[in-house]
């Protein structure tokens, strides 16, 4: 498409020398042109050194009619540069892909890779392989049917006015070409979906299916008006659908279908149409050139990638409605963390789904409505990918955007291949899966891409991503198991380790008491024989035998023994508890009882004398300190 265009508006017919130039400008249309409409002046610089002399390749290609044809390039070029240029010696068609055996590298290399590091041989035998075999024909072949077989390959001019906006466009297609595909290729120059168009020109029995050479028409042009079906309340203003800037030619801009190179023998009227738009361009204006000049998904050029990122989301929004998947808000990083970070469950992982938008590609709207906003698809990356998206339109957040994935990639491969990529091989999708700062590309997808192969690469790379889940839950589940077994381990040995410190201070403690016990009986210890030391100290002397005014008193001891002694009627009975005291069991911890009449001594005040009492030969009984209710009762009788 960019050659076509190329050609068209330059109206050049040197294809290698087009090609060469785009190639030079990275397939950028307004700056190939600008160049062939104003060629740099060349310098005489003198080398330091002698330059290098580049190789050239010659290509033998031998075609399936028998024929042989030569292509001479030099070894710097592409390998799709090759192929364009074979195209167009060996009148092959444009629509069909091309495809040659006998490379000396195996299999056909990639279109991006340069001859230079192929290693080829400076002669290089090429076979055509047709896809489309021409089938034998009779000899006598119709005359109805021969008209019909030219008619497919005459090219057909559509001039389209967009009664909207008030732009004209002129387009040059095969006659192979569907209705369908021209819609979707205006689409792309007018912002109408082609649900949405409205058109006036076209044979009433036209239908999408229908290809141009089936039209019931006089000639190959067509004139043809397109507007937006919508009500005027709700169609796109000057705020959605871009505006075209003003032209210096008031001459409508003419497209070329990268069909229409297919056949290089043009009759003379397709050649004449070239003829009437061979000055268009006295001065070059590089911003007119097939689509209009559409707003990008983000204008701002902050640092700031939520506000970047918001934006993109509202445009694409406005733009194409809410069929499309949800994008995340703020960086790469942040997106990929939800998707398959350290902090999401294994089972829980889903894929990273980048979408990168170029506004330069005449493939952006189609693909983001065709492909983007499919039900399907839509639908796909919201249930299994975390999905985020960017403008790398404008060059400061290409920058920003390749810095990313630089860091994100470590091994360059995904970065190396976007900046090889010319505007017209984008939007592009990226399928990427991971585990925490691993980052690994499943797939990718260009604007080549259907949404029927959008969908399969999606549940291609759900699959590997399951598969790899699997083995990380297994594995998981391995380290669980490991770890909840070291964890018994040491809860065990935790619990060991608490019986025995609580066996030893259950021990300590036991020690404790039983040296408090110890220390408390031998304080007691200490203290009665103190108690009894002062008893014995203070006791007085026993009355000799045949004093007058003696009484004798017996003692029965808690011990066992029985005493006998002597006290003179006058004493007090303080003197009694001297006496038991001096034995040993002190007043505090005992008490003195008379046996008949029973009476609690040890209740009685001690000034009252033995005589007062009324002891004079009685037996006493020393017990310790255990009273009863009925004790009390006889002692307060006595008391009384």
């Amino acid at each position: 498409m960019a050659l076509a265009q190329f050609q068209s508006f330059t109206a050049t017919d040197d294809i290698p020398k087009a090609l060469v130039i785009l190639e030079k400008h990275n397939w950028n249309l307004e700056a190939a042109i600008a160049e062939h409409f104003n060629p740099p002046e060349i310098e005489e610089v003198r080398p330091s050194r002698p330059p290098r002399v580049s190789r050239e390749i010659k290509f033998i290609i031998h075609l399936s009619n028998g024929q042989d044809r030569e292509v001479l390039v030099d070894e710097e070029v592409h390998v799709g540069t090759v192929l364009e240029i074979a195209k167009s010696n060996c009148n092959l068609r444009q629509d069909d892909p091309i495809k040659f055996t006998g490379w000396p590298t195996g299999g056909q290399p990639d279109n991006d890779l340069p001859l230079s590091i192929l290693s080829l041989p400076s002669v290089v035998n090429l076979i055509h392989v047709d896809p489309n075999p021409a089938p034998l024909f009779p000899q006598a072949t119709s005359r109805i049917h021969r008209l019909r077989e030219e008619r497919k390959d005459r090219h057909f001019t559509l001039k389209i006015e967009d009664t909207d906006q008030g732009d004209d466009h002129q387009l040059k297609y095969p006659g192979r070409k569907k209705i369908a595909l021209i819609k979707d290729d205006v689409y792309s120059l007018t912002l109408i979906p082609p649900e949405r168009q409205s058109w006036k020109g076209w044979p009433t029995s036209a239908s999408d299916h229908n290809a141009l050479w089936e039209l019931d028409i006089d000639g190959f042009e067509l004139v043809l008006e397109v507007s937006d079906s919508r009500p005027a309340a709700t169609a796109f203003t000057s705020t959605s659908r871009a505006v075209a800037p003003p032209r210096r030619h008031e001459q409508p801009v003419t497209i070329h279908d990268s069909e229409s190179e297919a056949d290089t023998e043009n009759d003379d009227d397709d050649n004449n149409d070239f003829d009437d738009y061979g000055d268009t361009f006295d001065e070059p204006e590089v911003t007119s050139y097939g689509r209009r000049n559409q707003d990008c998904l983000i204008q701002s050029n902050t640092d700031d990638w939520i506000v970047s990122t918001t934006e993109l989301q509202v445009e694409f929004r406005r733009r194409f409605g809410d069929k499309g998947p949800q994008f995340f808000i703020g960086r790469l990083e942040d997106a990929a963390a939800e998707a398959y970070g350290s902090r999401v469950k294994v089972a829980d992982r889903r894929l990273l789904a980048i979408y990168i938008h170029n506004e330069k590609s005449i493939s952006a709207n189609i693909f983001c409505s065709q492909i983007l906003c499919s039900k399907n698809v839509s639908n796909f990356i919201t249930a299994n990918c975390v999905a985020w998206a960017f403008d790398m339109t404008n060059y400061l957040n290409r920058d920003r955007l390749l810095n990313t994935l630089d860091r994100m990639f470590q091994n360059g491969n995904i970065t190396s291949q976007i900046r090889r990529m010319s505007p017209d091989q984008f939007p592009l999708v990226i399928l990427s899966t991971g585990r925490s700062a691993y980052h690994e590309v499943l797939s990718t997808e260009k604007s080549n891409a259907t949404a029927e192969s959008m969908l399969d690469s999606l549940m291609n790379s759900v699959t590997i991503n399951e598969t790899r889940k699997e083995d990380d839950i297994k594995a998981e589940q391995e380290r669980l198991q490991r770890e909840n077994e070291v964890a018994q381990q040491e809860s065990a040995y935790e619990q060991t380790l608490r019986a025995d410190r609580e066996k030893m201070e259950k021990l300590e403690a036991e020690k404790l008491t039983a040296e408090r016990e110890r220390q408390k009986v031998e304080k007691e210890e200490r203290e009665n024989l103190r108690k009894q030391q002062q008893a014995e100290d203070n006791l007085p002397p026993e009355p000799a035998v045949g004093t007058a005014g003696t009484c004798q008193l017996r003692f029965r001891l808690p011990d066992g023994r029985v005493l006998s002694r002597r006290f003179m009627e006058s004493d007090r009975l303080a003197v009694l508890f001297l006496f038991i005291g001096a034995e040993g069991f002190h007043e505090s911890n005992h008490r003195l009882i008379r046996q008949i009449p029973r009476a609690d001594i040890s209740a009685l005040k001690r000034s009252k004398t033995l005589k007062e009492v009324g002891l004079k030969q009685d037996n006493l009984v020393v017990e310790a300190n255990v009273e009863s209710e009925e004790d009390e009762s006889d002692d307060s009788e006595m008391e009384e």
